[in-house]
């Protein structure tokens, strides 16, 4: 993968398989969705060029609203 619309658009999905994983999963234990949801950004790591992940990482994260009050 290379380009910074490539990953961009990466990002999105990966964001949207985050989202729907914590849906599916609202009933597990904590840990249970933890180790999914750290195996699919594992996943989506593994198509970014290693000086992307950052950006990558960064474009994720801002498809998340920030709890205000503290941790989400």
């Amino acid at each position: 993968m290379s380009g910074v619309e490539s990953w961009r658009s990466l990002a999105e999905v990966t964001a949207n398989r985050l989202r729907l994983i914590q849906a599916d999963l609202a009933d597990e234990p904590a840990e249970s969705r933890r180790a999914h949801l750290n195996d699919e950004v594992k996943s989506a790591l593994e198509k970014v060029p290693m000086a992307e992940r950052n950006d990558f990482l960064s474009a994720v994260e801002d498809r998340f609203p920030a709890w205000e009050g503290g941790r989400v």
